[in-house]
């Protein structure tokens, strides 16, 4: 009988060996390895499979957590349709980790304590399933309307009936009228089912209450009623409506809130709503009057103004100003020379137009100091006499004036060609018409003919009106008269005639008069 083949043993040499190590070669009369039987085998000859849930070497190896309980591959272990939920790997002996479960351990738990490992198998929860989330594996989404921890939740009124968020249960947005994120409430300064009632004017801007439109602390002043939606009533204002208006104009509607008048206030009274009676000491249109000196400090009249007595020196009804020709803090100084008797200033006791002529200063009680006069005591006197002192108020002087000017208060200059005291001096022939000097009579330059610095006698050889006629030949060379130009002394030999200016005739043997 021929040997079996390698890798072949038995009677027939039939039977293939399953050594562990596929490079031995088996007993080939019992099939008996060295290295082991291959795995999934037992036996002496290897040849016997491994029972039902066991595989691998020497069937050492239980299967894993096969699906439906199935055995599994008796040599790799692998299982036929996959594994249990809650095992995973190639031979289904491994746990699902932590948080996930299911036939590939591919699904997250999805428990409300965030802490939990849920149920590795089913996905249950002890804790119960996280918000947005029901089932009993904690995987199927609320239903539209719903949401929260175990989908308790309703759903507020979201815009066109759209869902509320699974999780938390806010909308997208809210229908009119309702708050978000959640709408299951009115928005502030809304009320009613629908939200769509608008909250009255609550005080403090206070929303008013969801359902009722009812303000919690009372209405804002100016308005009432149980909403607070109705206005204050004409000419009435405030937290009740229960106060009057005191406004200047009487046709005037305050503002209902304030009680503030565009007007401003009735006389006597103040504040912004008009409320508050002047204090002692002031009255009128806002209180804006200033009581004058009333009798014993007694309040004036909070309307007009009026006191009952005025303090001595001041002048009634309102005791403001100082009587006429009175005037101070206390009206008890007695007015300056005014100008044409005019009252001063009751304050300052100043003089509405000046003082009267030799007076001065503010209150116009100095007399002008001496050479001096006028209504402001500025004009300097011009008396003849310079030691003179003139009227205080007039200027005049006793003495006349000084050269040169003229008029009650010597002020005035002396006209054109005349000069000196009073201005009784007229000037001479000066050169083309110009003035003399109005004080002592002196021209600039003479008219040709007229002798300087007066100009009133012809220059020395000349006479006549114009002092334009030469004298004629007086004796010892003097100067004719300059008005009719004779000779003071008669002519010079050989001339004659009333001026001299005669040649005179000698007849034969008659001597030439000497006279």
């Amino acid at each position: 009988m021929s040997k079996c083949s390698d890798y072949r043993f038995g009677d027939q040499c039939d039977i293939e060996c399953r050594c562990k190590d596929r490079q031995e070669v088996c007993d080939k009369r019992t099939g008996q390895c060295d290295s082991g039987c291959e795995d999934g085998w037992t036996g002496l000859d290897c040849q016997t499979q491994c029972e039902d849930y066991f595989y691998g070497e020497q069937c050492s190896s239980r299967c894993g957590h096969c699906r439906d309980n199935a055995t599994c591959n008796n040599t790799s272990g692998e299982c036929p349709d996959g594994c249990e939920p809650g095992w995973q790997g190639m031979t289904c002996d491994q746990e699902c980790s932590d948080y996930r479960f299911g036939d590939q351990c591919d699904i997250e738990c999805r428990c409300k304590d965030r802490q939990e490992v849920c149920d590795k198998r089913t996905g249950q929860c002890d804790s119960g399933c996280e918000d947005g989330w029901t089932g009993l594996d904690c995987q199927t989404p609320c239903q539209d309307g719903t949401y929260g921890f175990n989908c308790t939740g309703r759903c507020g009124r979201c815009q066109g009936g759209q869902p509320c968020d699974k999780i938390g249960g806010e909308c997208q947005t809210c229908a009119p009228g309702f708050k978000p994120p959640f709408c299951q409430e009115c928005e502030d300064y809304f009320y009613g089912e629908q939200c769509s009632s608008r909250c009255g004017h609550c005080r403090d801007n206070a929303t008013c209450n969801n359902t009722s439109g009812e303000c919690p602390d009372g209405c804002e002043p100016g308005w009432q009623g149980m909403t607070c939606d109705q206005e204050c009533s004409d000419y009435r204002f405030g937290d009740q409506c229960d106060i009057e208006c005191r406004c200047k104009d009487r046709q005037e509607v305050c503002d209902k809130r304030t009680g503030q008048c565009d007007s401003g206030c009735e006389d006597g009274w103040t504040g912004l709503d008009c409320q508050t009676p002047c204090q002692d000491g002031t009255y009128g249109f806002n209180c804006t009057g200033r009581c004058g000196r009333c009798q014993g400090g007694q309040p004036c009249d909070k309307i007009g103004g009026e006191c009952q007595t005025c303090a001595p020196g001041f002048k009634p009804p309102f005791c403001q100003e100082c009587e006429d020709y009175f005037y101070g803090e206390q009206c008890s100084s007695r007015c300056g020379h005014c100008r044409d008797n005019a009252t001063c200033n009751n304050t300052s006791g100043e003089c509405p137009d000046g003082c009267e002529p030799g007076w001065q200063g503010m209150t116009c009680d100095q007399e002008c100091s001496d050479y001096r006069f006028g209504d402001q005591c500025d004009i300097e006197c011009r008396c003849k006499d310079r030691q003179e002192v003139c009227d205080k108020r007039t200027g005049q002087c006793d003495s006349g004036c000084e050269d040169g000017w003229t008029g009650l208060d010597c002020q005035t200059p002396c006209q054109d060609g005349t000069y000196g005291f009073n201005c009784t001096g007229r000037c001479g022939r000066c050169q083309g018409g110009q003035p003399c000097d109005k004080i002592g009579g002196e021209c600039q330059t003479c008219a040709p003919g007229f002798k300087p610095p007066f100009c009133q006698e012809c220059e020395d050889y000349f006479y006549g009106e114009q002092c334009s006629s030469r004298c004629g030949h007086c004796r010892d060379n003097a100067t004719c008269n300059n008005t009719s130009g004779e000779c003071p002394d008669g002519c010079e030999p050989g001339w004659q005639g009333m001026t001299c200016d005669q040649e005179a005739v000698f007849a034969l043997g008659i001597s030439a008069p000497t006279g």
